[in-house]
């Protein structure tokens, strides 16, 4: 990824701006105070290395959770250890993954970045040499909501603006793996070759350190209103009240409380059954091209009566 890319993303999370918020939580695996502490070495960072090979890297460590019903997410918090006793300088890389055959699919499916001003580091207690931080990140801005299934999530501290400041996740073997064993790879492309990297592959491979190489963190969410896979569909006929709209809901939240708008007017709330699904009509309507929008969502649909 181009440092121009890192930036175009830095900005438009510096748009978006809320305070932390809290719903349900997806997935929970924050295990740093587990009294079996034991440093890992997993690096999972884009930043200077603080050892032999001093240059910029780009190391991931994704892993797997499965997400019961569609959820918004609002809310991510993860441990780390900061090898020089600072935390992240730009932020938190988040980046979300569909799973393909028990690994991360290759393509991204959702990349934010969590700015400075959009998370909190508490420092926590640790009985390493370096120091712990606890990163309480908010997500509400991001727009990235996850359907049914399994994920892969990748948290990766930035520091690419400074001196040499590498970020290490942890690893306790006082605990048995989580789920899937971890995979981890070589963001930049050319790894390989002019920086070798710290796994030397850009494909996304097994990984398991001491038994159990696993990340800290806790993920939270909310059903919300919409799912992103919403199918609006509208159609206008002639009926003994005049032309009627129609519009018709498939693949909605269900049991979701929604408003349908027609032509930016005449808002008509309705109720998303369990299987997804809704329907409103409005009569009398006039003659043209009419636009039926689910309000909560942004979809659409058009139609024309005669």
């Amino acid at each position: 990824m181009s440092l121009n890319r890192f930036a175009f993303i830095c900005g438009i999370a510096l748009a978006l701006g809320a305070g932390p918020a809290t719903a349900e939580v997806i997935y929970d695996s924050l295990w740093i105070y587990d009294e079996g502490y034991m440093d890992a070495g997993v690096g999972n960072a884009i930043g200077g290395l603080n050892g032999p090979l001093r240059e910029v890297t780009d190391s991931q460590i994704a892993e797997d959770f499965v997400v019961e019903q569609p959820s918004k997410l609002t809310r991510a918090v993860m441990d780390l250890n900061a090898y020089n006793d600072t935390i992240p300088a730009e932020g938190i890389w988040v980046q979300f993954y569909r799973d393909n055959d028990g690994k991360p699919h290759e393509d991204v499916a959702f990349d934010y970045v969590v700015t400075r001003d959009h998370f909190e580091a508490t420092e926590i207690p640790t009985p390493l040499r370096y120091k712990g931080w606890r990163i309480d990140m908010d997500l509400t801005g991001s727009g990235i909501e996850l359907d049914e299934g399994t994920w892969w999530v990748n948290f990766q501290p930035l520091d690419i603006e400074t001196n040499g400041d590498w970020f290490w996740f942890i690893a306790s073997i006082s605990q048995p793996p989580i789920g899937h064993p971890s995979h981890v790879r070589d963001g930049w492309q050319d790894h390989g070759n002019q920086y070798r990297g710290l796994w030397n592959t850009t494909d996304w491979v097994p990984h398991s350190f001491r038994g159990n190489a696993v990340l800290s963190w806790r993920l939270e969410g909310t059903g919300g209103d919409c799912t992103s896979r919403e199918k609006l569909k509208a159609r206008c006929k002639a009926a003994s009240c005049g032309n009627r709209v129609v519009a018709k809901l498939k693949k909605g939240m269900p049991g979701a409380a929604v408003t349908f708008l027609l032509d930016g007017e005449n808002p008509t709330p309705a109720q998303v059954d369990g299987k997804g699904r809704t329907k409103v009509k409005w009569c009398p309507v006039d003659p043209g091209s009419h636009t039926v929008e689910l309000s909560e969502c942004g979809v659409t649909a058009e139609t024309t009566c005669p």
